[in-house]
């Protein structure tokens, strides 16, 4: 899939974990981690982007 993905595998590799089961957990933990930035970025964005694009009054 990805860098990250191969280096997890060939971390967990290193303890002795199954392909698979590293590929399961590399997958886990990226979607995981991404689904919590979007969801945090999101956020950030539906509050701030109202306020940065206010018009000024002239």
């Amino acid at each position: 899939m990805g860098t990250f993905h191969l280096l997890a595998m060939a971390g967990l590799a290193l303890y002795g974990i199954d392909k698979s089961d590293a590929f399961s957990y590399a997958m886990i933990a990226f979607f995981a981690i991404q689904i919590f930035y979007n969801i945090i970025g999101g956020i950030l964005a539906l509050t701030l982007l109202p306020v940065i694009n206010k018009v000024k009054p002239e």
